[in-house]
């Protein structure tokens, strides 16, 4: 699928600079716009849950201030990089950046908006509690659509090295599906994968990263199969970031995954490795 609109979802408290960034230099290589959506806790919520410890209107008053700081900066940002805040001409490949401020909940505000963007752009808060592990739960679980998680500023430009997190399940699946337009847009890309033996699988289903490999190149994608060897004692989320070192990688694609098919419950111990030890961007497509 073409990405055409990518959302980017902006909260008080992070390096919106950072985000916007890493979200401009996807948006110039495959001619998007940027819709930026501020999503604050919503004051109702927020009441119902401490009562009468808090002022309904003090706590309106702060996010107002909070919005209009954010928006500020953010109009400063789109000014100095020459961009328009809306599109200014029928061609599909439109490149601007506008801004929206959701009054209401949050999460709703994520669903309605998230479902019709072709990519979700945001910060992996290492610390995420509260709202932020909320939207990051629902941006991967509930909307259906690859979420780009940039975890600082972009140094490196995206699309240099592209490492795919192999393990053959159906997230990794749908993951691969949905970064197809990076993995054509890409320099290099590495399958990184466990050595498997086919005879000695203990999934018969399994396929290899040499495979993947394969059937990549019938989509002219040219990439190489790299098969991992946890150290002793290391987790596989450390594996998959030693390599990633190892090669240079600029991206990581990788299904996300929870700890069981019931909603609201923890994401999956690479999943969640990932997400907060990770220095390089991290598209991901939950499962």
């Amino acid at each position: 699928m073409p990405i055409r609109s990518i959302l980017v979802l902006v909260q008080p408290g992070e390096d919106m600079q950072a985000l916007l960034d890493g979200a401009l230099s996807v948006a110039e290589q495959f001619g998007a716009h940027l819709r930026v959506l501020l999503l604050q806790p919503d004051p109702a919520d927020v009441l119902a849950d401490y009562g009468p410890v808090l002022d309904g209107v003090v706590l309106r008053t702060e996010n107002m201030r909070q919005a209009r700081l954010l928006e500020e900066a953010f109009q400063g940002w789109r000014h100095a990089r020459g961009l328009p805040d809306r599109i200014v001409d029928q061609r599909l490949r439109s490149l601007y950046a506008h801004w929206s401020c959701w009054d209401g909940a949050p999460v709703i505000g994520l669903l309605k908006q998230g479902r019709l963007a072709d990519l979700i752009v945001m910060t992996p808060r290492h610390d995420a509690v509260g709202l932020s592990s909320v939207l990051l739960d629902v941006a991967l679980f509930d909307t259906g659509r690859p979420v780009l998680l940039i975890p600082g500023r972009v140094t490196v430009p995206l699309l240099t090295r592209v490492a795919i997190g192999w393990n053959s399940s159906l997230g990794a699946v749908r993951s691969l599906a949905a970064c197809m337009e990076f993995l054509h847009a890409a320099l290099g890309v590495e399958v990184l994968s466990a050595r498997v033996d086919r005879a000695d699988a203990s999934d018969p289903a399994m396929i290899s990263g040499q495979d993947l490999v394969e059937a990549l190149s019938w989509h002219g994608i040219s990439s190489r199969a790299v098969f991992q060897t946890p150290l002793a004692s290391e987790s596989a989320g450390a594996a998959i970031l030693r390599d990633v070192a190892a090669l240079d990688v600029s991206l990581v694609v990788m299904g996300a995954f929870t700890q069981s098919r019931v909603r609201g419950v923890s994401l999956g111990d690479v999943t969640k490795y990932m997400i907060r030890n990770a220095t390089v961007p991290l598209l991901m497509t939950g499962s």
